[in-house]
């Protein structure tokens, strides 16, 4: 399997988030990086959680900036909520690659993988995050 680019490990940007896990809610700062290749979470948070791995056995090798190999523990299904910049509020559940995050990052990070899929869009100037509307919603 080839190996995924470098991750860049700078401060993203970050928004409020809650992740659900059965039957409450934890509210959690969830990082947006458009340079990213996959989605991440905190193996801390999986453990806290108790969620059980995905089946999925190919996982990518991932590598720091530094070129070093970053250990995965598995892919996790994560229920989060997310509202934009104008209240617009919506609950994914998708997979997240588990790592070690750095105690003073967020505890999941977005990458272009869900960006692309939840359909968000980035303004970097005024570092704010919006969902795309469709024309249902026009």
């Amino acid at each position: 399997m080839e190996p995924i680019q470098p991750i860049r490990v700078t401060k993203a940007l970050t928004t409020q988030g809650v992740v659900s896990p059965l039957s409450h809610a934890i509210p959690i700062l969830v990082g947006i990086d458009t340079h990213a290749e996959v989605d991440l979470v905190d193996i801390q948070l999986v453990r806290q959680l108790g969620l059980k791995p995905c089946r999925n056995t190919h996982l990518p090798i991932l590598r720091a900036v530094n070129q070093q190999n970053l250990p995965t523990y598995g892919a996790y299904n994560l229920r989060l909520e997310l509202t934009d910049t104008y209240g617009v509020r919506r609950t994914t559940l998708r997979p997240y690659l588990a790592i070690d995050r750095d105690p003073g990052d967020s505890k999941i990070l977005l990458g272009m993988t869900a960006l692309t899929e939840l359909k968000i869009l980035v303004d970097c100037e005024t570092s704010q995050w919006q969902y795309k509307l469709d024309k249902a919603s026009v």
